[in-house]
């Protein structure tokens, strides 16, 4: 949901701009490469410095302050999955995209809704194609999301399907719709640990 580019025209309510970070060249930088560009490994892409940005997970962190939906992509895990096969046996090669979900701030853990997480045990779980039906209720907790915990360098993921794999991209936007905390069902909880850090606006 992007502003015309014929027109200039956008829905009330939505960001004309998708803001894209990656990480490329041990600091996040702002994507500034041709838009449809980014299924390119992030040494083909030209960008520019991100200093209001420490780590790809501060990406996370302005989102939830701010009402941005945040989209990720992950590359390739080094990780052998249980029968010996590359990427943790997951089919997806070169990368995967995931949906923020919300963010434990407190331990570090991230929850991502996965278009194809039918690898997670419960009734929540399903498979690539298997969207909700008009009757569905909202996906209200956090079972219905992968939990993933950071590693130190906050960027890698040290628990979760996809151990391993690193953020390589963050892509921020506004939808007039209700944010990612409010699905998450984990909005009191994320907020109130947002208020003790303190959380400032800051430009992008």
């Amino acid at each position: 949901m992007r502003a015309s580019t014929v027109t200039g025209a956008r829905p009330a309510g939505v960001d004309p701009l998708i803001h894209r970070y990656m990480w490329k060249g041990g600091a996040v930088q702002s994507i500034t490469s041709a838009e449809g560009t980014e299924w390119k490994t992030n040494a083909n892409l030209t960008g520019a410095a991100a200093p209001q940005f420490g780590s790809m997970w501060d990406t996370l962190k302005f989102a939830l302050a701010q009402g941005y939906t945040a989209v990720i992509k992950i590359g390739e895990s080094g990780n052998a999955g249980p029968t010996g096969g590359p990427n943790n046996d997951h089919w997806w090669g070169n990368f995967h995209v995931l949906t923020m979900a919300g963010l434990d701030l407190a331990n570090g853990k991230a929850y991502f809704a996965d278009p194809n997480d039918a690898f997670r045990a419960g009734a929540n779980a399903s498979g690539w194609g298997v969207p909700y039906a008009a009757g569905d209720g909202l996906p209200v907790g956090a079972a219905h999301y992968g939990e993933y915990r950071m590693s130190p360098d906050w960027r890698t993921f040290a628990s979760g399907p996809y151990t391993g794999s690193s953020i390589e991209q963050v892509y921020l936007m506004k939808v007039p719709a209700p944010g990612p905390l409010a699905l998450a069902g984990l909005g009191g909880l994320l907020l109130a640990r947002r208020r003790r850090e303190g959380t400032k606006d800051r430009p992008l």
